[in-house]
Parts: C-alpha cells; sequence; structure tokens
C-alpha cells in the first residue's frame, strides 16, 4: 500500500507542478524557477476551466486535466514559434535558481516529514477524526462522484444524487483548489480519498513548501553557505507544517501556506520587473495569488504581510534612488513608506469589515494567556503547543539581528515582527482586538502560530549560518589548515553543524535529556494515538467492520438512513456506503429530513413522518451506537435535534434488526 501511497503522491506533483511550470516558462522565468513556484499557478488554471466546464455542463474528469494542460503549454509554445534569436528575458534573469538547491531542500524535507508524519501514521489510508476531516472528505467524494469541480458549486451532497436524497441544498462556494488535486489523483489512480488526502498533505509540505523556501532563499541571499543550512530548517518549528496536520485537520490552509514562499518569491520579482516595464512577471505573480486565495484566501494575506515588508525595505529605496524627482530629496524615502502602510492597512480594515470575509473574520477562538506567558512562547517557538524550542528560538534571534543590520534583508525580520504581533495580540486579546489583528486566520492560535514558524525559517538559517561561522573559525585557525584543506574541512563542519541541529531539534526529547518530550515528540505521540484505527475516535475500527458487514447485505448504492453524529458522516466517502446524513445538520434543509430527524421514531403512528421516509425512498437504517461520548464533533451535537434516532430500538415493532453487534444495528424498516 505504501507502493501506491509513492505514486499518488508523484502523480499529484505532475498535476501541482507541471502545468503552473509550463505557463511560467511560457511567461519568461527560469526553468528551475518554474518549476519551484508552479504550485499556486497550476491551481489557478484547474479552478479556472473547472468552473468553465461546470457553466457548460461539461462533466469529465480527464477534459479537465487535458485542457489544463493544453492552455498551460499554450504560452510556451506561442514564446517559441516567435521569439527572436538572441532575445533574454528580464524576469528569466531575475529568477535564475539552482535546480541542486531545490532538489536538496525536497530531500532533506521529505526526510524529515517521513520520519516525523509518515512514520506515526497507522498506515497510508489512516485519517484524523476530529475537525473538519468529514467536510474535506466528503467534499472530495462529491466532487469524484459528479465529475463537477467548480469552486462555486461545492457540496458534500454530489448533484448525480436524485433530489429526494439530499437532505441540505447548501452547494455554494468554498476555494477547494486542495480537494480538486485530490479528487483527480484518486481518480486517476483509483486510490481511497484518505490515501490520496495523506500524499497531497504530504506533496505540499514536503516537496512544494520546501521548493518555495528554497528559492525565496536564493533569490534573497547570496551566501551558500545561509542557503544550505536553510534544507534543514524547512520543516523545523513544530508548529508548522507538522502541528497542523495533526490538530482539526485544516488541510486547504495547510495547502495554502505551502504555497506563500512560491508567491513571495514571484511577488519579489514583479516588484523588480516594474522598473522596466514587463509586465510578464506581475501576470505570473497574478496568477500564483488567484492561486493561493483558491486553497485559502488567508494565504493572500500572510503574502501582502511579506512583500509589503519587502516594498519598504528594497522597493522604495530603489525608487527614491532612481527616480529623478525623488532622489536627493529628504524624507521622500519616509513618505513613501508612511503611504504604503497607511495604504496597506487601511485595505487590511476595509477587507476585514467585508461581508465577503465575514464567515471568517467574525470567528473567534477563545483560548488567551498572560502577555508574560506570550512573549515567553514567541521567544522560545513553544508558540500554541508552549513546548519550547529553545535551540531553534536562539538561532531565529542570532538572524533577527544579522538581517536587521544590513538593509537588503531588513524585510525577513520586518516581516517576523508582524507575524509576531499577529501571534502576541491574538493570544493576549479581548474578542476585538483578536478579531483585528487575527481574523483573517479565523483567531486560531495554531494558524497564527504557522505564521511565526514560516518567517522564521530564513533568520534561523542565517543564526545557523553564523554559528557554523564562528566555530569554523577558530577551529581552522587554531589548527591552521591550508587552503584546501581548509575547504574540505568547511564542508564537513558544516555537514557536522546541520547533522547536530538536525538531531537536537527533531529529537522526541528534550535536551538535557531530562526525559520530557519535546515539541515534536509530544506532537508525534498525538499523531500517532490520533491516526490509529482502534483509537478512532468517532468511526472507530469496530464501526468500520460493521459497515463492511452492511455492505455486503446491502447492494452498494443503496441508501440507508443513519445518525451522522456517531461517526456514519465518514462512512460515505470512506467506505462508499450511501448513507442518507453525510453531514451534521446545515442550511436549507428539506422538510422530509426535518420531520425524519426529529419523528423518525413514530414512523409507525405517524402519517407525515411515513410519507417523508417514502418520499427518501429508504428501507434501511444504521445505527453505529447511542453513547454521546462516541459522537463526532460534540460541541455542534445536540440531542433534541435527532430525538427521532434517539428513540429508535430493537422494540420498535415497524424494524427488523438485519446485523446486530454491541450496540450497532442494522434495521430494515418492515411496518
Amino acid at each position: 500500500m505504501w507502493i501506491e501511497f509513492l505514486f499518488t503522491v508523484l502523480v499529484g506533483a505532475f498535476l501541482v507542478i507541471i502545468p503552473g511550470a509550463l505557463l511560467l516558462k511560457g511567461l519568461g522565468c527560469s526553468f528551475s524557477a518554474s518549476a519551484a513556484c508552479a504550485a499556486p499557478v497550476s491551481i489557478v488554471l484547474f479552478i479556472v476551466i473547472g468552473i468553465g466546464q461546470s457553466l457548460l455542463g461539461i462533466s469529465n474528469w480527464i477534459l479537465l486535466i487535458l485542457v489544463v494542460l493544453v492552455v498551460s503549454a499554450a504560452p510556451l509554445l506561442f514564446t517559441a514559434a516567435t521569439k527572436r534569436n538572441g532575445e533574454n528575458s528580464t524576469v528569466d534573469s531575475y529568477t535564475r535558481i539552482k535546480i541542486g538547491d531545490l532538489l536538496l531542500y525536497v530531500a532533506v524535507s521529505l526526510g524529515i516529514m517521513s520520519l516525523v508524519f509518515l512514520k506515526n501514521l497507522d498506515g497510508p489510508s489512516s485519517f484524523l477524526q476530529v475537525g473538519d476531516n468529514a467536510f474535506h472528505l466528503n467534499v472530495v467524494k462529491s466532487m469524484m462522484e459528479s465529475e463537477n469541480f467548480s469552486i462555486l458549486a461545492v457540496t458534500q451532497y454530489p448533484n448525480v444524487l436524485p433530489q429526494n436524497q439530499i437532505p441540505f441544498m447548501n452547494s455554494s462556494f468554498y476555494p477547494a483548489g486542495w480537494h480538486i488535486i485530490v479528487s483527480l489523483t484518486s481518480l486517476l489512480l483509483n486510490t481511497s480519498i484518505p490515501l490520496s488526502e495523506n500524499a497531497i498533505n504530504l506533496l505540499f509540505t514536503s516537496i512544494i513548501f520546501p521548493l518555495g523556501i528554497s528559492a525565496m532563499m536564493q533569490l534573497t541571499f547570496k551566501e551558500k553557505g545561509i542557503v544550505f543550512f536553510a534544507s534543514f530548517l524547512v520543516v523545523a518549528c513544530v508548529a508548522f507544517p507538522l502541528r497542523t496536520l495533526v490538530v482539526h485537520q485544516i488541510y486547504p490552509n495547510i495547502s495554502a501556506l505551502s504555497c506563500v514562499p512560491a508567491v513571495v518569491c514571484l511577488g519579489m520579482v514583479a516588484l523588480r520587473n516594474l522598473a522596466v516595464f514587463d509586465c510578464r512577471a506581475l501576470v505570473a505573480f497574478l496568477l500564483a495569488s488567484g492561486g493561493i486565495a483558491t486553497l485559502h484566501p488567508n494565504g493572500v494575506f500572510v503574502c501582502a504581510i511579506f512583500l509589503v515588508s519587502f516594498t519598504l525595505t528594497d522597493i522604495v529605496p530603489t525608487v527614491c534612488n532612481r527616480n529623478k524627482w525623488l532622489a536627493g530629496k529628504k524624507g521622500s524615502r519616509i513618505a513613501l513608506s508612511l503611504i504604503l502602510i497607511l495604504v496597506s492597512i487601511g485595505l487590511w480594515i476595509v477587507l476585514k469589515s467585508s461581508s465577503f470575509m465575514d464567515s471568517v473574520t467574525s470567528f473567534l477562538w477563545t483560548w488567551t494567556i498572560g502577555m508574560d506567558e506570550a512573549i515567553g512562547h514567541i521567544v522560545s517557538l513553544g508558540l500554541r503547543s508552549g513546548i519550547p524550542q529553545g535551540v531553534l528560538g536562539v538561532l531565529v534571534f542570532l538572524g533577527f539581528c544579522y538581517c536587521a543590520s544590513r538593509w537588503q534583508y531588513a524585510w525577513l525580520p520586518l516581516s517576523y515582527v508582524v507575524v509576531c504581533g499577529v501571534f502576541f495580540f491574538n493570544a493576549i486579546g479581548d474578542p476585538a482586538i483578536k478579531q483585528f489583528f487575527a481574523g483573517f486566520w479565523y483567531t486560531d492560535p495554531e494558524r497564527t502560530a504557522a505564521l511565526v514558524a514560516i518567517a522564521a525559517i530564513p533568520l534561523a538559517s542565517v543564526g545557523l549560518y553564523l554559528v557554523y561561522k564562528g566555530i569554523s573559525f577558530v577551529i581552522l585557525k587554531k589548527d591552521n589548515v591550508g587552503l584546501e584543506g581548509s575547504y574540505r574541512a568547511k564542508i564537513v563542519l558544516a555537514v557536522m553543524a546541520a547533522g547536530l541541529f538536525c538531531f537536537i531539534n527533531y529529537s522526541s526529547y528534550r535536551f538535557f535529556f531530562d526525559g520530557r518530550l519535546s515539541a515534536f515528540g509530544a506532537t508525534e505521540n498525538e499523531l500517532e494515538y490520533e491516526s490509529m484505527a482502534s483509537n478512532g475516535r468517532f468511526y472507530s475500527e469496530r464501526k468500520r467492520d460493521f459497515v463492511e458487514d452492511v455492505l455486503e447485505v446491502v447492494p452498494r448504492g443503496t441508501l440507508i438512513l443513519n445518525m451522522p453524529h456517531d461517526g456514519s458522516m465518514f462512512a460515505y466517502a470512506v467506505d462508499d456506503l450511501n448513507v442518507y446524513y453525510k453531514s451534521a445538520i446545515s442550511s436549507n434543509e428539506s422538510n422530509d429530513s426535518i420531520v425524519i430527524r426529529e419523528g423518525l421514531d413514530r414512523y409507525d403512528m405517524d402519517l407525515e413522518v411515513r410519507k417523508s421516509v417514502e418520499n427518501i425512498g429508504v428501507q434501511y437504517i444504521l445505527m453505529l451506537g447511542t453513547s454521546e461520548e462516541e459522537n463526532y464533533d460534540s460541541n455542534r451535537w445536540e440531542s433534541s435535534s435527532w430525538e427521532g434516532f434517539s428513540n429508535i430500538n430493537d422494540d420498535s415493532n415497524w424494524l427488523e434488526v438485519v446485523i446486530e453487534r454491541e450496540d450497532m444495528r442494522l434495521y430494515k424498516i418492515v411496518g
């Protein structure tokens, strides 16, 4: 099954990288940069063409992939046919990065994530049963069944179902770029949805994210040592990506955050190209921005933090120095910087107050800690978990001081200060303060911690480089090593420094050997426990075994009534059981659904209930347990909403027990 998992990762990489790389190459980017920054561009192609197919009434996933590939290759073919010999692209000159470094970042990140993520899964098809995962799984299943990949009509109930079998008619806009990729890989390889989900998550966090970080580091730093050390720090902070893969399954947001470095790189190139009026870089950046927005809109705001900081410290000084009207004028740089800051704050306020973002920015997490504790969590990089990563924190501090003292790198510590501010005010603030600073991230401390983790990578890389330089200076000077020996010794020392950092940072226990779990150790333990089928919170191994027995008795595709909170909301996407309720209570509920939820137990004495059951054409009822402790997403569970199911038992004379095991039942309606 792990071989199948590997093929799924490779197919996912083809879908996410190849189309975007072809299009970026056609827009003038270098080959290596095109591959590194391709993911968000590929996503926007699938989104736009998916919407177009839906509007035209076309439902064909193979055609979707073919059209995306043709469209992505068109600019490259046009350029090859019309470009004059010797013509150079300014975009290409700004985006020349080394393929070897890209591969190093991917190899190291894949190796580390295999140890801390894959190793702790209970098999490649295991899935976590908290947060929004039932929704994600069902949306993917719905896309696969309907072959409708429009983000304007996302639903957990595919439109191929008969109208009477859909309890909630609530298809709507949702940024489903991640779901499209998962569904297409499952369709291409006929893999289970949970397996494809895990494979695509690994793809974004261990391939797409490192590629973007590598490109950003190479475009920012000239020092080869800094670029080298960064390859070992891409996933060094537990807050992102590992912890986000474990807590409440924010997979679309994880994919968006994984694309942030790629979008930032294209933004940097676009800003630098404005001086030569090359619009191709701007087009590439806008396409990538659209892609990250359709993975999750808050990814755009993370990119904005980095790019506004970059503009303040790089573009504004360049404009002031080159423009004949501004050059030499006192205060011009300050004035432009103030204008940019005020415009950015104004847009922040306007977007936060917009109706479009209201469902996100109005959400409130109640997690709050004291000011001193919040500062401690930031300095130690304990962040949301509260478990310090002291060595990493020291490296970030060293890198922060170094970059802050050099104007060409000042945008990195500035970005870090901003994201730390978002985390800090979200941690200590009252509701209004939380929503102002962190509303775009649902005031979720896990997501705001992830922002700090991403911004810390380049700073920590500089810090590790400085430590290495100090050690190598002392050792090589003391031993009086010759030039050739010095080169070899530096390589050995660099590898040793990187290895020692990895040993300390990724260890399961804290140093100095006090027996307590490290941030990685605690998160790995949580992942291992939550992913074990025997520990399934709501759709446990015993319940899945029961569903397998149901599938042997009931013909595939047969509609079955269920109470979704007992775990059966997972049965549709995971085991292909056509349950009526594929989700918790939602909007636009049908009258039949309301009647059944509230009064199914009165089937033998209430004509309205009997008629509603007949309307949806159901003969079977599935009950996977009645213990409230086992109910999925118990914070949404209201027993009064499901009294029609709660009062059903073996004594109901209108039901026949078909299968029974412990407190689980499959009933057939016979009355």
